[in-house]
Formats: C-alpha cells, sequence, structure tokens
C-alpha cells in the first residue's frame, strides 16, 4: 500500500468588494490557498457549500462571481492531480454596500449647514462625509458648513472603503416680511404701559427688547423667532413728562369784591377746569384739573378774602345845633 503525503493548504484571505465593483475574481486565492504547493500538480475549485466541495459541484465561472450576499462563505477545493488526494479550505466573501440616508434641510433665511448630524442621520457608521456640487463628485462644495445659495447638492458616504452618493436640496428664502403692530402711547411718565404682543399683526412671531421704560421715550425692537423668513420689526412709544401747571397770583380780596374768573389755560399751556365755583365772600382753596391727554398734575389754588371790618362807637358826643 502506498503512503500519500497531506495536502497542507494555507488558509486564503477573506475577500471583498464594493457592490458597484466588478464581480470578485475568486481565483485570486489559488495562490495564497496553495501557498509553496506547485501549482502545476493541483486543481483547484471552489463551491457554494462543503457538501458540493465533497461532491465536487464547482462554482461555473469562478473568474466572475458576484457573491449572494454579505458574509458568505465560499469552500476551496485542492486536488492533487498525481495522488487523487483533495485537501479544503475556506474563506468569506464581503459586499460593502454603503447606506446613505439624506435629509433635506428645512428652508432656511440665511444659510444652511449641510454637516449637522441629522442630514445623514441612518447611514452606516462609523463613515466619512462629502460635499459635492456634481453627482460625479468631482467639484466640491466649498462651504458646506454655510452653504447661502438655493439648489441640490450632493453628499458622498465613504464606508469601510465604498462610496454611494445622493442628492440633498438646500431652500434658501430672503427675508422679505416685516412684522406690523398697532402703534403704543404716546403715555404720560410712569403710566403703565401693557406688554407688547409677541405675535405681530401679519402673524409673525418673536421677542422684543429693550424691557419696557415708562420713564423716557424708547424704540423697541422685534426679532422675529428662527424659520420664518422675517425682518426685524421696531416700534417707538413716545414717553411724554408730566407737566406742573402754573398760574399768576391772585391777590387776597375783600369780601364782596368783583373776583374775576380763574384762567382755564396755564401760564404754560395747560387746559383744564377749576372746581368749585368762584367765592368772593370767603376764603377757598380751588382745585386745576387739566384736561385729559395732556400729562400734567392737578394743581390748587388758594384767594384769600378778607371780611369786611365792622364800625363799632362808644361814649357820649354833644352836638352843637346852628341855626
Amino acid at each position: 500500500m502506498d503512503v500519500v503525503a497531506t495536502i497542507v493548504l494555507q488558509q486564503p484571505p477573506d475577500l471583498t468588494r464594493c457592490i458597484t465593483d466588478p464581480p470578485f475574481d475568486l481565483t485570486v486565492n489559488d495562490i495564497p490557498t496553495l501557498g509553496t504547493l506547485d501549482p502545476s500538480d493541483y486543481q483547484i475549485n471552489y463551491h457554494l457549500s462543503q457538501p458540493d466541495a465533497n461532491a465536487q459541484i464547482a462554482i461555473p465561472n469562478p473568474t466572475s462571481y458576484p457573491g449572494t450576499n454579505n458574509s458568505q462563505p465560499i469552500f476551496v477545493s485542492v486536488e492533487n492531480i498525481n495522488t487523487g488526494c483533495i485537501a479544503y479550505e475556506s474563506f468569506t466573501l464581503f459586499i460593502i454596500d454603503p447606506v446613505l440616508t439624506i435629509t433635506n434641510p428645512p428652508a432656511s433665511c440665511t444659510v444652511v449647514d449641510l454637516t449637522l448630524p441629522y442630514i445623514t442621520a441612518g447611514s452606516s457608521s462609523p463613515a466619512t462625509f462629502t460635499y459635492w456640487i456634481d453627482s460625479a463628485a468631482t467639484i466640491p462644495l466649498p462651504f458646506p458648513n454655510a452653504v447661502t445659495v438655493s439648489g441640490t447638492y450632493y453628499i458622498q458616504i465613504s464606508y469601510l472603503g465604498c462610496t454611494e452618493i445622493g442628492p440633498v436640496v438646500v431652500t434658501i428664502t430672503p427675508s422679505n416680511a416685516t412684522p406690523t403692530f398697532s402703534p403704543v402711547g404716546p403715555i404720560c411718565a410712569g403710566t403703565i404701559i401693557a406688554p407688547l404682543p409677541t405675535t405681530s399683526q401679519n402673524a409673525i412671531t418673536g421677542i422684543w427688547s429693550p424691557a419696557l421704560n415708562n420713564a423716557s421715550t424708547t424704540t423697541y425692537t422685534f426679532t422675529p423667532n428662527p424659520g420664518q423668513c422675517a425682518n426685524n420689526g421696531t416700534l417707538t412709544i413716545t414717553v411724554n413728562p408730566v407737566v406742573i401747571p402754573t398760574f399768576n397770583v391772585v391777590n387776597p380780596i375783600c369780601s364782596g369784591d368783583a373776583l374775576a374768573a380763574l384762567p382755564t389755560t396755564s401760564n404754560n399751556s395747560i387746559t383744564g377746569v377749576w372746581s368749585p365755583v368762584i367765592n368772593n365772600t370767603t376764603t377757598t382753596t380751588y382745585t386745576f384739573t387739566p384736561d385729559a391727554g395732556q400729562c400734567a398734575n392737578t394743581v390748587t389754588k388758594t384767594i384769600i378774602v378778607h371780611p369786611l371790618p365792622t364800625a363799632t362807637i362808644s361814649g357820649t358826643t354833644s352836638v352843637c345845633l346852628n341855626f
């Protein structure tokens, strides 16, 4: 009986290709599998399973095998053509198919950042992304984190050495709406100012600055909330100082003397009314109430009325009568 040496094979390397690459050439593993063995002494076949290898059911065209799925095992049979002895090895095919998921960013008034993570969320990871003007990835997008022009751009993923590219749509809507509000005031200094509305008459929401000031005239700025493509707005609230009406002094009078009506316009042009009615028989304090809308305080004026003297005759007086 002849004793035949065992065929000692080497572990063939796994093969990897991108989904867009040509099919696998399984025969690239001929030499790595044989190692130091003489290729002229061996017949090498590739099989889909170990039973196929045992039965010598070979893959028909091993130089152009597409593969059926990722992580597919391939079995190698190596037969010594001189002895008929067969040995087996296996390796794995990996087909890399990067998943590129792109979410178009919402419309912006000014700028869009395509590098934000949510835009490529759901893609294969870990991966790197590059940004392009064309679908062939020949013209880089200069500033993908600050795109200011509407259009279709392209994002390319690189994952395990394989790439995929897809479109992303950027929409830039210039600011063209200005918030409008009803005017407020003018008001008098110290008057309570109601909070300014945070929604404009044309349905733009936002915030006001600075804080309300009822002591001096102030211009307030309305800043729209993001995403509305609206301009800032302004509103000026005029705060008028409170004026104290002034009048000429009315000298004291004697009871019953004529007393002219008090003026209804002050020396500093405040109009209003006096109360109570003029009284020329007794000292009286009168109140001046300014007409509405003048930012003026009420004032008082006291007119002193002296009572008339009472004559008193005492003693006896002799009177001569001349006839």
